[in-house]
């Protein structure tokens, strides 16, 4: 049986899941985020293109921010990149439930897992993947390493993990727009 303080079953809830390129992570544009997920009741979210140099973690109003990017900014270019992946309470305890994971492939891939628990007490594990692929601009060495980061993220998906990955752009940068799925 599992704890009360565990994650909740998915059958008691809803699950809304955002997905946002940032187009730079600001103070400010954080403490928006912030806001509309909570007034939104999102589980989690996934972020793109946040130019956030490194690999850390952070707490700001209740919300877990995991970020993946580059170590440095590359010669004459600005901090492109970099992805996270923000938990409410919820995701947070099954993030915790499932031993904290954070998996990082590249500086555009990120992915964790979450564990939870269908309405029968079963535990189940989602592998939720942030992802920031290049553009066509790009080196075609640099749209190989991203393939390859790819591949070996969905290999360290296993056999028994629900699989959600996201990575979707809004043309006005604004979070108007989320997915929901029902259990």
């Amino acid at each position: 049986m599992r704890s009360k303080a565990g994650p909740k079953q998915l059958g008691d809830m809803s699950v809304i899941i955002y997905s946002q390129n940032l187009r730079c992570m600001s103070d400010s544009k954080e403490a928006e985020l912030a806001s509309r997920l909570k007034s939104k009741q999102v589980f989690a979210a996934c972020l793109q293109e946040t130019h956030i140099l490194g690999c850390k973690s952070w707490l700001n109003h209740g919300w877990t921010f995991i970020h993946n990017g580059l170590a440095s900014r590359k010669k004459k270019r600005r901090a492109t990149q970099g992805v996270a992946i923000v938990l409410g309470g919820e995701a947070k305890k099954a993030w915790e439930s499932a031993g904290f994971p954070i998996l990082k492939f590249g500086s555009r891939i990120l992915a964790i897992r979450l564990r939870l628990f269908d309405p029968a007490n079963k535990p189940m594990t989602y592998f939720l993947v942030s992802s920031y692929a290049p553009d066509s601009s790009q080196s075609p060495e640099e749209l190989e390493a991203y393939e390859s980061d790819m591949r070996r993220c969905l290999d360290a998906c296993a056999p028994t993990d629900v699989a959600v990955q996201l990575c979707y752009t809004y043309k006005d940068n604004s979070l108007s727009s989320y997915t929901e799925h029902n259990y």
